[in-house]
């Protein structure tokens, strides 16, 4: 998608980078969560 919107600006489907950001990435958020706080404990545990 990045691509898309930094080389085909005019072709964007803006609906559908819309519906990314209103109901993907915030379904995602637990998970992206999940996985920095495995990476925090992972570097606090190896210190």
């Amino acid at each position: 998608m990045r691509d898309r919107l930094i080389h085909g600006y005019f072709s964007v489907r803006w609906e559908l980078v819309e519906d990314v950001v209103q109901n993907e990435i915030p379904a995602a958020k637990p998970e992206i969560q999940a996985i920095y706080a495995a990476l925090l404990r992972e570097e606090a545990s190896s210190r």
